[in-house]
């Protein structure tokens, strides 16, 4: 995975639109793990789609077999991991293009890697979520935690590294703005990312607790 083909200015871009591209670009990730991962995945094993919201996606499986069921909730990850990707892509073709464009590429791969990071690193930790649906049942329940602890911290190193390099193309060379720029194009988008989909997860039908795992 090389970065070196690609030369870009430095970005600037005014703190509205940052926090604007940050919220979309959330957003987006949150939207492709729930209804195309889950959704999509739902319709390509022949359940039936019952309920979506911003942090919840609920399927009938009642004629879906085991492996089916499976595959649906590990789907959201997968399609996190392919849009990640292809972000990537579109990020190293797009250097002649705007810096706007250019840094929603670059914000979309980072929060779309790291959501697929966090859902097995999360499951692992506290036993519940996408990846515990995908592990339940098989044994030893506590090597498969374990396992999905290592995988979700090795992704999300995997993650930050790829970020960063990819970073370096849009915060210039000038060695006194670079860390100035990078800490502003990484945390605005991120408090204004987060405030949204926090704020979107207040009506879901699973109680508060969504709202934490979101935040």
């Amino acid at each position: 995975m090389s970065f070196a083909s690609s030369q870009t200015k430095s970005l600037s871009l005014d703190t509205p639109t940052l926090m604007a591209i940050g919220i979309v670009a959330f957003i987006l990730a949150n939207v492709l793990h729930e209804a195309l991962g889950h959704g999509g995945g739902c319709l390509l094993v022949g359940g039936e789609p019952l309920a979506l919201s911003s942090a919840h996606f609920r399927c009938g499986m009642e004629d879906v077999s085991l492996l089916g069921q499976r595959f649906v909730a590990a789907a959201g990850t997968l399609v996190n991991f392919i849009a990640a990707h292809l972000f990537w892509l579109a990020f190293r073709h797009t250097r002649l293009a705007s810096s706007a464009l250019r840094y929603f590429c670059w914000l979309a791969l980072s929060s779309n890697f790291f959501v697929a990071a966090g859902y097995p690193l999360f499951s692992g930790v506290l036993g519940v979520g996408d990846w515990s649906a995908v592990t339940e049942g098989l044994h030893p329940s506590w090597l498969w935690r374990l396992l999905l602890i290592a995988s979700g911290l090795a992704l999300y190193a995997l993650g930050v590294w790829v970020s960063l390099r990819a970073m370096t193309l849009l915060i210039g060379a000038h060695p006194t703005e670079r860390r100035v720029r990078a800490f502003r194009l990484s945390l605005l988008p991120y408090l204004a990312g987060s405030l949204a989909l926090t704020i979107g997860t207040l009506l879901n039908p699973l109680g508060p607790f969504v709202v934490g795992m979101t935040a």
